[in-house]
């Protein structure tokens, strides 16, 4: 009876690795029409577009796979079949999904694409399983009673983000997963937890599937799709280890239970690697005073590419950290405390070092604050400054006079913005913007003197909307050093840009010929502040039919 359940097992496997093989090509093909190209930008580290549709492949197969399950009867899923939990563990999975899907296509903002995962994360915490207790260690365990709703919930979201902070290296995301659905696969047949064993291992098969294609030089990618369902996956599997769904709020005091001990530490150590990454970053983004869910380059993967690591090994030591870390909770789940300790004291200390070797602390030191912290700020208070003007501005030659205000701010040396014409198949329509020659002369004299003229470097940066419409080119100013402050201009000048496209396209003229306009070096007298304040109170008198002349 062991023996066919285990080859039950290998075949659920098998099945979920063929059936990822096989869409994967498929979704490929389709990649291009569905809008799920990753195109090249600041942050990426690819030239050319590649298709993101790993979380199409790897959910479609595992909903493959359970269909097939459920109608034959054969595969050992008898257990869960009339179990509420194991679709409710993919059903939220699925949505957040489903969510990232949409960002994958339509690029979200990050508090709606945060508010989706909420609500669908506390449907979770609402229906399933959820931190009653926190026990740590040398005290007595504490009854979270409703506190346990918003904690769990926290941790949650911050599982999902972190899995998406990891996304960042040809097939990091999809080993680092593949390690914890090990992990939290051997946790479940410990808490003798059939129903998450099994999905650990269909997720692992469709995640191998998905890995050839995967695997650096990538030809396909997760997307946010891919990373944001596996996080909350592995998030809501964790959970339901020894637990069993519940409703609203948490059980009388006499009544709970503690299914794990330290149960908190533990999960969180079964997902090591990306709860270190998330830490980090966002330790780093508030002693820095950045918005916490705005890119950087300051990832460990970024780190250690910069130390010249290939894809690979960054791959193997974000397993290596995950499998090691791992190791002690399941020592713990086995009752080896000593073990886990010296698992826990060795290969923390291992990972500490590392880091602070290898300078992912530096932002801790008071000298970074003092000299990075402030412009951090700068770049922050402008740029919200710069999107409430956007709101305001009454025809292009606005949006462009922000824009350029904008590039003019953060080092673009010039851009060119080209939109097809409204009613033309092809009349474009080109307006274009360059430093005055007096301020760039002068930055590049700078490093003329400086005698570093044979390291400058350009970056080259473009960005267009859905269907073509509408598409930006810009090169910032050369520089020697790609410094964090500069990573962030980059971002901001990115993200911005799209703002612009999205924002000055409907004030295309039906059927207007095409023009080449070029923005002039004061254009941004345009919009500043006072000129804006007078016109909105103007706006206000008249609408009240109290009209004056200024």
């Amino acid at each position: 009876m062991i023996m066919t359940d285990t080859a039950r097992f290998l075949f659920l496997f098998a099945l979920s690795l063929v059936s990822s093989l096989l869409l994967v090509s498929v979704a490929i093909n389709w990649a291009p029409r569905l809008g799920l190209m990753d195109q090249p930008g600041n942050r990426k580290i690819h030239l050319t577009a590649i298709p993101r549709v790993g979380g199409i492949v790897v959910f479609s197969s595992v909903l493959v796979v359970m269909v097939f399950s459920y109608i034959t009867g054969w595969l050992p899923v008898s257990d869960f079949k009339d179990h509420e939990e194991i679709w409710l563990v993919l059903g939220v999975s699925l949505g957040t999904a489903l969510v990232g899907l949409v960002d994958d296509i339509f690029t979200l903002l990050p508090k709606y694409k945060l508010l989706g995962q909420a609500v669908i994360g506390a449907l979770f915490v609402l229906f399933g399983c959820r931190f009653e207790i926190l026990h740590i260690p040398g005290f007595e365990p504490i009854y979270l009673h409703w506190l346990s709703l918003p904690i769990t919930l926290f941790w949650i979201l911050a599982t999902v983000n972190a899995f998406n902070f990891i996304d960042g290296v040809d097939g990091l995301a999809g080993t680092v997963s593949m390690g914890i659905f090990f992990l939290v696969g051997v946790a479940a047949a410990l808490c003798g937890n059939s129903e998450i064993l099994i999905l650990c291992l269909t997720f692992m098969g469709a995640l191998g599937g998905f890995l050839i294609w995967n695997w650096s030089p990538a030809r396909a990618y997760l997307g946010d799709a891919g990373s944001n369902g596996l996080g909350m996956l592995v998030a809501c599997s964790l959970l339901s280890l020894g637990n069993q769904p519940r409703w609203f709020l948490a059980r009388p005091e006499s009544t709970q239970v503690n299914p794990i001990p330290y149960e908190f530490f533990v999960l969180t150590l079964l997902m090591a690697f990306p709860a270190i990454e998330i830490t980090l970053s966002v330790i780093r983004r508030i002693f820095r005073g950045r918005a916490l869910f705005r890119a950087d380059k300051g990832h460990i993967h970024h780190r250690l590419l910069k130390f010249d690591w290939s894809h690979p090994a960054i791959c193997m030591a974000a397993l290596f950290v995950t499998l090691v870390l791992g190791g002690a909770s399941l020592a713990v789940l086995s009752h080896e405390y000593g073990k886990a300790a010296w698992l826990l004291v060795f290969s923390g200390g291992f990972v500490g070092l590392s880091l602070s070797i290898l300078g992912f602390f530096d932002f801790l030191s008071a000298d970074f604050v003092a000299r990075t912290r402030n412009h951090f700020l700068i770049a922050d208070h402008f740029i919200k400054m710069q999107r409430l003007k956007l709101r305001f501005s009454n025809d292009l030659g606005e949006v462009m006079a922000l824009l350029s205000q904008t590039c003019a701010e953060f080092g673009v040396q010039n851009f060119s913005i080209f939109m097809n014409l409204k009613g033309w198949a092809k009349k474009i329509c080109i307006y274009s913007w360059e430093r005055q020659s007096d301020v760039q002369q002068e930055y590049l004299n700078y490093f003329k003197v400086t005698g570093a003229k044979e390291s400058l470097s350009r970056f080259k940066e473009s960005i267009s909307l859905e269907a073509g419409v509408c598409e930006a080119h810009w090169v910032f100013e050369p520089h020697i050093v790609e410094g964090d402050l500069d990573v962030e201009y980059r971002v901001l000048v990115s993200d911005f840009m799209r703002e612009v496209l999205v924002h000055a396209y409907p004030f295309q003229e039906q059927g207007a010929e095409p023009v080449h306009i070029k923005v002039p070096g004061l254009a941004y007298a345009k919009v500043r502040s006072s000129l804006l304040h007078r016109r909105q109170q103007l706006a206000t008198l008249e609408k009240v039919g109290i009209h004056e002349r200024v």
